[in-house]
């Protein structure tokens, strides 16, 4: 999926630009409410899990190939989360991880003019940037601790329990979005849109004798395989400003004829 990705990347450089292209580039900024749940039926049936508030911020950018379609794309960085409370062991596990999200979505909109409705899908690249929480024994719990703080690195298991280390840390990832949205176009050469869409995850992060970190918000000590299928709501807003080039001008020069030369 990422060979895909950077093989979208390519074909839109080489996109021949039409006179109707246009190229839009400005901030984004939303929130997300993530849930996350696991794949084995077994440690489901031990654990609830509730949502977890998250948000992304960064660069939008939005490219008009015609009427009706387009591309959007950007750089987010996004924090999202997981709320797990395991009710064998009676503990809460609150955690955030962190992503530099590049998405890249193809936009369908119903051509009303400058004021219209639009439909989106595409993958979004992950780039985990590391992640911390936080385990909480509850009233009843077997568990000695208090509480327990944790980061989420790359290295060798250094005996420090205040730390997860994977051995096979995969830093990039992909999820999908489908969403659904408003945008209005300014005659000054702006555009104002808000969006809603739905994220999913589709690859985990690493894997340390059987321990799963996955996009969005899953990390399990278990001694067993499995598969989490993190998902989240996001509500995004962008102000996107019209990105003009230089233009190439051909002046015109009127000879006179001067008649032959003596």
């Amino acid at each position: 999926m990422v060979r895909i990705f950077y093989l979208f990347i390519a074909l839109l450089i080489f996109i021949p630009i039409s006179t109707f292209a246009q190229l839009y580039a400005g901030p984004e900024i939303g929130v997300s409410h993530g849930y996350t749940y696991i794949g084995s039926s077994s440690e489901r049936e031990l654990s609830t899990f509730g949502f977890k508030p998250g948000f992304s911020a960064g660069l939008s950018v939005h490219y008009d190939i015609s009427d009706v379609f387009a591309i959007q794309s950007g750089a987010l960085f996004t924090v999202e989360g997981k709320s797990q409370t395991q009710t064998e062991l009676n503990y809460t596990n609150e955690a955030n991880y962190r992503y530099l999200d590049f998405p890249l979505n193809l936009r369908i909109s119903i051509p009303t003019g400058n004021s219209r409705f639009f439909f989106s899908v595409g993958p979004s690249l992950n780039v985990f940037l590391g992640g911390s929480g936080t385990i909480t024994p509850q009233i009843g719990s077997p568990l000695t601790f208090e509480e327990l703080n944790y980061n989420f690195e790359e290295g060798p298991t250094d005996g420090d329990r205040t730390t997860f280390n994977p051995s096979d840390l995969n830093r990039v990832g992909w999820s999908m979005n489908i969403g659904l949205g408003y945008f209005y176009k300014f005659e000054q050469g702006y555009i104002v849109s808000i969006e809603a869409q739905y994220r999913r995850g589709h690859s985990n992060i690493g894997r340390y004798d059987e321990i799963f970190v996955d996009p969005y918000g899953e990390f399990l000590n278990v001694k067993y395989d499995i598969e989490s299928s993190p998902q989240s709501i996001y509500v995004g807003v962008t102000l996107l400003k019209q990105v003009k080039f230089f233009q190439i001008q051909r002046k015109s020069h009127n000879r006179r004829s001067t008649g032959p030369r003596r």
